[in-house]
């Protein structure tokens, strides 16, 4: 009698497995449908590159005519520009090309994007996740396994980059706050992107797209570029001096 009923049992779970994977791939294919990925975009920057340029120009052509353009107007934005260009691999090559393949290399899948939102890195993880947040993908095996390995990468390597390149020029910036700036608990920011501002609220900050930008949204005044160290307290003073008397609205 119980040689008989061994048989039995392993169909009986053999049964219950399959049941439960179709209930499984039931449920993920509902959430495929209504879940945050149920309609996957293309970054728009990536289908901006993807479809802007119709002639090749090379990065080395362009960094010539970035470096006559400096010299011939002496405007340091082209200099600038340059510098930029090389901080975002963007020094040889071509430059649709390799302009694609930056942003390719930049993207995070969708499986990049759950991996931190998993308990751990084990199949029942993979398959919560997958079901939570509705992962799309041709069948749940393969979900769960991207899933898992996305994980892994993650464990593995928690540091890795990810994003765009942050086009840092290799220089440093003088920079302070333009106006005392306060959080939603009312009290005085002193740090930004990681970087400490001192007493006076200054900071040295390095030339990169992040801080350009809070530049330009006059997040921060610019105080010049450091040729090299630490700048002294007087030279603080006097490059926010030199700004307030060309600019007397950032003294307030």
């Amino acid at each position: 009698m119980q040689v008989s009923e061994m048989p039995i049992k392993k169909q009986q779970t053999k049964i219950r497995k399959s049941e439960r994977q179709a209930a499984d791939k039931r449920r993920l294919q509902q959430a495929q449908k209504t879940g945050p990925f149920s309609k996957p975009e293309r970054d728009s920057v990536y289908i901006f590159a993807d479809k802007a340029l119709d002639v090749s120009i090379s990065c080395t052509d362009l960094l010539k005519a970035l470096d006559y353009l400096t010299r011939v107007t002496g405007d340091e934005a082209f200099r600038t520009a340059a510098l930029a260009l090389k901080g975002y691999g963007l020094a040889s090559g071509g430059l649709e090309a390799v302009t694609k393949r930056m942003l390719r290399d930049a993207q995070m899948t969708v499986e990049d994007f759950i991996a931190p939102l998993m308990a751990g890195p084990k199949v029942s993880d993979a398959e919560q996740a997958a079901i939570e947040y509705g992962v799309p993908g041709p069948s749940f095996e393969t979900v769960t396994t991207k899933l898992r390995k996305a994980r892994r990468r993650m464990d593995n390597d928690p540091a890795r980059p990810r994003g765009i390149p942050k086009g840092d020029t290799g220089r440093k910036m003088l920079v302070r706050f333009g106006c005392p700036t306060y959080d939603a608990d009312g009290k005085q920011v002193c740090a930004c992107f990681g970087i400490a501002f001192d007493d006076d609220g200054f900071a040295v900050v390095p030339d990169s797209r992040e801080w350009r930008q809070a530049i330009n949204h006059g997040q921060f005044v610019s105080l010049g570029f450091l040729s090299d160290g630490e700048p002294s307290e007087n030279a603080k003073r006097l490059a926010w001096k030199n700004v307030t008397k060309k600019y007397p609205s950032e003294s307030k």
